[in-house]
């Protein structure tokens, strides 16, 4: 039972049902629950037990599933976005509850959790859900060593692709058995490998320190700004933001008319890192419509226009002042600087540049590399495998099918990519 003060003899879990909070419950013990409800029936018949949890037969028994179908009412509750990071800084128990609520309505879950399994199941219904256990001591079958933070990891993500729902626990005991900064590390690493799976990731802080709590609240908040923010760099992302502000919603037939596209690949593109950034959503039918998100980020775009404005017309000006000179430097110092310590990726940028300068021109390359590779020069940061596929296909898709056929694009990068062995 989820509650001592309430008689719930089936094991429901009376705080998730809408009857209960709105206090229009029937109560399990009343004499209409004696004559309706066949879980209660059956306990009151059955004299050695006292609750359905005292019988072998519960796991699989019909009359408590049929009696938790009629008497348990969800109240519809926000849902929880695929891809997206929850952090619950209430009890623990609130946060076992909204999981218990999303797995009622059919979602799947995984939950790591340094409780132990079987009351954690029968307290919150719970019980078709995978809970891996962090044991602190030498781990039984099923268990992950609590101090095992790479087995975690690898447990974590092999579940990300597989349910709709990762709960993250325990991070108290996940700290005082190893450090806060490995426990840090591995919460890090369970935002950045949610953010392109199909699960919702809810982190749970009960227990942890008030300053700990904003710690994690402000490494998710870091994540999912830099993505929003990347997502909506480029001016097209931004005017399918303004265009769904306008219309509320839209098909892809309809983005794509509206907003003058000729190539459907490249308006899939933009689609694609908005629906990533999860600043825009698709109902059941594919229509498209602002997230909550983009909704606060459309208010705001006649502002952020007005920026690019003010940016392009700095940088003509810089342009005319040796801009272009500066550029070139800053280009030359990472290629000499990858070439130490990222050596893979030179050739790459090399024959990108080369072959769009035949294409374009120099000026015109210039405009593309200085879009494409900003992030990386500025950062200094290396470009990994996944990050050189992704600026060869954004260059053809984005840029390149403004001037070439589509055809054409498709195969530039399919050339590149299997030049540099990237097409795996």
């Amino acid at each position: 039972m989820a509650a001592k003060d309430i008689a719930s003899l089936c094991g429901i879990n009376c705080r998730l049902c809408g009857q209960y909070l709105g206090k229009r419950c029937k109560i399990c013990q009343s004499e209409e629950s004696k004559r309706d409800c066949e879980a209660l029936k059956c306990v009151l018949e059955i004299e050695k037990i006292k609750s359905c949890f005292d019988c072998e037969k519960v796991a699989y028994c019909k009359k408590r599933g049929r009696a938790i179908d009629a008497c348990l009412v969800i109240r519809p509750g926000r849902k929880l976005a695929p891809g997206a990071v929850y952090v619950l800084t209430g009890s623990r128990e609130n946060a076992m509850n909204l999981l218990s609520k999303h797995v009622f309505m059919g979602k799947s879950a995984a939950v790591f959790t340094d409780r132990e399994p079987k009351a954690l199941a029968r307290e919150f219904m719970l019980e078709d859900t995978k809970i891996y256990p962090l044991a602190s001591g030498k781990p039984k079958s099923g268990e992950i060593s609590i101090n095992d933070i790479d087995k975690i990891k690898d447990v974590f993500g092999g579940e990300i692709n597989k349910k709709d729902i990762i709960v993250l626990d325990g991070l108290e005991a996940l700290q005082e058995a190893n450090s806060w900064q490995k426990t840090l590390n591995l919460v890090s690493f369970a935002d950045k490998k949610i953010l392109k799976s199909p699960a919702a990731l809810l982190i749970v802080t009960d227990g942890l320190a008030e300053g700990q709590k904003n710690h994690v609240k402000d490494m998710a908040a870091d994540s999912k700004i830099k993505k929003i923010i990347k997502s909506i760099s480029n001016p097209n992302r931004m005017e399918i933001l303004a265009h769904l502000q306008a219309e509320g919603k839209s098909t892809f037939t309809q983005i794509y008319k509206k907003l003058g596209y000729t190539v459907p690949p490249k308006l899939s593109f933009h689609l694609k890192v908005l629906r990533d950034s999860r600043a825009i959503e698709q109902d059941a039918l594919g229509v498209y419509f602002l997230s909550d998100i983009g909704a606060e980020l459309g208010s705001m775009l006649d502002k952020i226009g007005k920026s690019i404005e003010d940016v392009e017309a700095d940088s003509l000006a810089h342009e005319k002042e040796g801009y272009i000179e500066k550029w070139d430097e800053r280009y030359q110092w990472y290629i000499r600087r990858m070439s130490r310590v990222n050596m893979e990726s030179v050739p790459v940028i090399a024959d990108v540049k080369n072959s769009l300068e035949i294409i374009f021109g120099e000026k015109v390359t210039r405009d593309i590399l200085q879009t494409t590779l900003k992030e990386y020069i500025e950062t200094e940061r290396k470009m990994s495998t996944a990050d050189q596929k992704r600026m060869i296909s954004e260059i053809a898709f984005v840029h390149l099918v403004d001037s070439i056929p589509l055809v054409e694009a498709i195969d530039w990068a399919d050339e590149l990519l299997k030049k540099h062995d990237l097409k795996n």
